[in-house]
């Protein structure tokens, strides 16, 4: 193949990829779960509101807590002792 031709297939394989991920990417943003704007009890009390929630989004992000939810995940399920923890044994540690 000439260089030309090498070119042109890299050309077209960045430009189908950045498509895909617009693609993909807007699609992820419009079927995102709805925030409420505000939960209640059934006493009417404001329990808390969408702005606490996204706020707690953002200080977890900014805390890198998706990125150690699986590493938590992998300490719940051995000790090491090399026992398994079930799942009652998990939520009465957490």
């Amino acid at each position: 193949m000439t260089q030309k031709k090498l070119w042109i297939a890299f050309v077209l394989v960045v430009s189908v990829s950045f498509a895909v991920l617009l693609y993909y990417g807007s699609q992820i943003y419009q079927q995102a779960p709805p925030i409420p704007e505000k939960v209640i009890n059934e006493a009417g009390d404001v329990l808390f509101t969408g702005n606490d929630i996204k706020d707690g989004q953002n200080i977890w992000q900014s805390i890198g807590g998706q990125e150690i939810g699986t590493i938590w995940g992998m300490v719940l399920t051995s000790r090491p002792t090399g026992q398994q923890i079930t799942c009652t044994g998990k939520h009465s540690i957490c």
